[in-house]
């Protein structure tokens, strides 16, 4: 009877939203039937504030979704295929989790409505999935040859002050400071004073040297004209000796 009940709440909320003034509790043993002709259910109790139907869009939608202690101010969940059931699992944070069940070769959609998630970061165990920006709603593609599980997760967002309790705003990381530059040291130069200097012993030192070759030049011309000159006169010496030596003795 409470499950008639609900599900005729349902089709009374297709003309209008059924405003709860205090969150009520879901059971999960409620059917809900969406105009597709497949079947949403939840594997936990769970409360919310309001619960509608958007016409246009065609999915059940909950204000303040409490689910087992994760809170949702806004979502919603459309199952498009005929004899398919969806069975919302589990829902934290960063993931929403159910199983899809159909029978095998059936190729169903199922949709979530999470207008404050944003774009998923990941959807795992389906054949496709697409995300409408203008509407918030993911899209999930399921091929079935047994029941298939559902991942859709979201990136977590870091508290105010990082991960580390620094200054950086959630969800951004401030890279460490760069690392003091190598300083870079010209190469040493001589004093001007020093370089002139060398240059100035490098230029005696080359004219010493010229000097030296020249004075021994000259030195070794002098010591020959001497050694010609002296045999000259050593040679007419001995001839005039001879002379002398011949007139004196005989």
């Amino acid at each position: 009877m409470k499950r008639h009940f609900l599900c005729l709440l349902l089709l009374i909320s297709l003309i209008a939203p059924i405003p709860l003034v205090h969150a009520v509790m879901f059971g999960r043993d409620v059917d809900y039937i969406t105009p597709g002709g497949g079947t949403i259910i939840f594997a936990s109790d769970f409360n919310a504030s309001l619960m509608d139907f958007d016409v246009v869009n065609n999915f059940i939608r909950f204000l303040d979704f409490n689910f087992s202690g994760t809170v949702y101010s806004e979502i919603g969940f459309a199952c498009d295929t005929a004899n398919a059931i969806m069975n919302v699992t589990s829902i934290t944070p960063t993931h929403i989790m159910y199983t899809v069940m159909a029978p095998a070769g059936t190729i169903s959609q199922s949709r979530v409505y999470a207008p404050s998630k944003g774009v998923p970061e990941s959807v795992s165990g389906c054949i496709g999935w697409l995300y409408d920006t203008s509407n918030s709603i993911i899209t999930i593609i399921t091929e079935h040859t047994s029941p298939v599980d559902i991942t859709i997760s979201w990136a977590p967002v870091s508290p105010p002050g990082g991960p580390s309790g620094g200054t950086s705003p959630p969800g951004t990381w401030t890279p460490p400071p760069p690392p003091p530059p190598t300083p870079i040291v010209p190469p040493l130069q001589p004093p001007s004073s020093l370089l002139n200097f060398g240059i100035i012993v490098i230029l005696i030192v080359v004219s010493s040297a010229a000097l030296y070759q020249e004075a021994e030049k000259r030195a070794g011309s002098a010591l020959k004209s001497f050694r010609s000159r002296k045999l000259t006169i050593s040679g007419k010496t001995g001839k005039e000796f001879k002379k002398r030596k011949k007139s004196t003795f005989f």
